[in-house]
């Protein structure tokens, strides 16, 4: 593994022309392509269980073609809940609170996960203070068996300081067993001020594999992802070079063991602070795949996508999803999904005046995209968060946090894939 030492800026913020960079600041405009003049597709609206004061949903495959939905809701404690919908009936399961307490930590960009394992059972994620300080916070593990019981949570990584620890993704094995991966800021207790990539390993009865290191510098607030490629295991995570260069890298589980980092693609993007804007991996088919994110190239914010038909070894050269302007602003916030057949649906944020719009577009495996098209309107600033998708079974699920109203709140919707945009050029 490379193990790189220089000074960090840390989660300071930098703003660099029109593009703010910190942990705790909206990206400014700076914007794409015109929209395609034909009528955009519909998606239907959907209800969903989430209460006012909802944030930040995460969607996931459950059985039996079912979605699975996490999300957080304020109160006199922050709480995080999950719920199932049944796409043959439409309707939802009862929200269920798995933990609550004013300890919770609840942010924008870092955010819980649900998945579900080969035998039923749930795991979810959350992130919790450790101590006083605005991110001093841990991650916490917690799994419900088959028969719906929640387990004691757990912390996944043996470094409890007082330091960020999260950007967690969690990936479900075919044999039951489950990862979780991370960023790590452990050390930045010694005053190295570098976050690593660490994950860990768990197996079908539960045991728990050594914490690894993946990388040991890492950009300190964007999302993780990971996928099974086959029977690879691919993290796709933005990496922080000697020069500030934070390009998205990723690594590889095989059977020989993790491999070592190397870039998806070369954009290039030079920047002494962290532009809180992961990538997203998705499987579309054996050992193939894609991985989604966002970048500024030559000051001009751009979306791109590349496809991998080798099992995360190399990836095709980038295709570009969309493209800043100035009358619309692209913010990225990225998340891929894929069909049963390897068809893409890609969805990102753009601000257009002072509102943003929730985009999705098709891409095909021949790299043949659809016209834009906008899903819903949201707030432009970080509260709104980063809109998901996901495929399950003969449809496409969105969810997304609007904050044009009073208070936030989490909006759904769905469309079946027989409806989805063609893809034209």
């Amino acid at each position: 593994m490379r193990v790189m030492k220089k000074p960090m800026i840390g989660i300071a913020c930098l703003i660099l022309g029109t593009v703010v960079a910190c942990a705790g600041e909206t990206e400014a405009p700076a914007a794409p392509e015109t929209l395609a003049a034909e009528a955009p597709a519909t998606p239907t609206i959907l209800d969903n269980p989430a209460a006012t004061d909802s944030t930040v949903p995460h969607l996931g495959v459950g059985a039996d073609d079912s979605l699975l939905m996490s999300w957080l809701e304020a109160g006199d404690s922050t709480t995080l809940r999950v719920a199932r919908l049944d796409p043959a009936t439409g309707s939802w399961t009862a929200a269920e609170s798995v933990y609550s307490a004013p300890t919770l930590f609840a942010n924008w960009a870092d955010f819980p996960s649900v998945v579900e394992l080969t035998d039923g059972a749930l795991v979810t994620h959350w992130l919790e203070y450790l101590a006083e300080g605005r991110y001093a916070y841990g991650v916490k593990l917690a799994q419900r068996d088959a028969n719906g019981v929640w387990g004691e949570p757990w912390q996944p990584h043996e470094d409890s300081s007082p330091v960020e620890h999260g950007f967690v993704s969690l990936a479900a094995a075919a044999d039951g067993g489950y990862s979780a991966i991370w960023l790590d800021g452990t050390a930045f207790a010694d005053g190295n001020n570098e976050m690593s990539v660490r994950a860990r390993h768990y197996g079908p009865d539960g045991a728990a594999g050594s914490e690894e290191i993946l990388d040991l510098r890492a950009c300190d607030c964007c999302q993780t992802g990971a996928a099974y490629l086959g029977d690879n295991l691919v993290v796709v995570y933005r990496d922080r070079s000697p020069d500030e260069v934070r390009d998205i890298w990723t690594v590889r589980r095989t059977a020989e063991g993790w491999s070592e980092p190397q870039p998806v693609a070369t954009d290039g993007w030079m920047i002494p602070g962290c532009p809180v804007n992961g990538p997203s991996i998705v499987s579309t088919g054996e050992d193939d795949g894609a991985v989604i994110w966002f970048a500024l190239v030559d000051q001009v914010p751009e979306v791109k996508l590349a496809f991998t038909r080798d099992g995360g070894a190399s990836f095709e050269d980038p295709i570009l999803i969309e493209q800043g302007s100035d009358s619309a602003a692209t913010l990225g916030r990225v998340d891929v999904a894929s069909t049963p057949d390897g068809t893409l649906v890609a969805t990102w944020l753009t601000q257009v005046g002072e509102t943003a719009e929730i985009r999705y577009r098709i891409i095909e495996e021949n790299a043949t995209l659809s016209d834009v098209h906008v899903l819903a309107t949201t707030g432009a600033e970080r509260g709104s968060g980063f809109p998901r998708v996901e495929v399950v079974g003969q449809h496409v699920f969105f969810a997304w946090t609007d904050t044009l109203g009073d208070s936030p709140m989490i909006r759904t919707a769905s469309m079946p894939i027989a409806g989805l945009p063609a893809a034209n050029q």
